[in-house]
């Protein structure tokens, strides 16, 4: 599992030095999978958040749907790392970005209610909750 994932980081790294760190908008997409991969080793965190950083930088402005997934799954890894200040302030980003789709902002509202909880801010989570029910109801059951 080590050697796939050093595998991966180095081919990564080979690969932008042949853009000479010029990436190009659709460069995400390695960064992103190299997040996934190394998602699976706790200690490879850091990394992670690193993958996932580029990945969203590297993004253009008629990309921001991509990019507010990314932040949601940054948030997301945040919260594993138990770092609930950072999840926190990437899940208000998107729930505060005017193009948010409905589905990004109930995720992170999920992810920020649950930062909230961890961190012990009750009435913030159970604000966050309660506007996760409004979303909620506006979504109809599939048949």
């Amino acid at each position: 599992m080590k050697k796939r994932q050093s595998l991966i980081l180095v081919m990564s790294s080979m690969i932008a030095s042949c853009l000479n760190a010029q990436e190009s908008t659709d460069d995400w997409v390695g960064y992103w999978i190299n997040g996934i991969e190394f998602t699976k080793d706790q200690n490879s965190y850091p990394k992670v958040v690193d993958t996932y950083n580029t990945a969203i930088r590297i993004l253009t402005p008629d990309q921001i749907s991509l990019q507010l997934n990314l932040v949601n799954e940054r948030g997301d890894l945040y919260v594993k790392m138990l770092d609930f200040d950072h999840a926190i302030k990437d899940y208000s980003y998107v729930l505060n970005h005017p193009q948010a789709n409905q589905e990004q902002k109930m995720e992170a509202l999920w992810g920020r209610s649950k930062a909230y909880l961890a961190t012990g801010r009750i009435q913030d989570f159970e604000k966050d909750s309660q506007e996760l029910e409004k979303l909620q109801s506006l979504i109809t059951p599939i048949a």
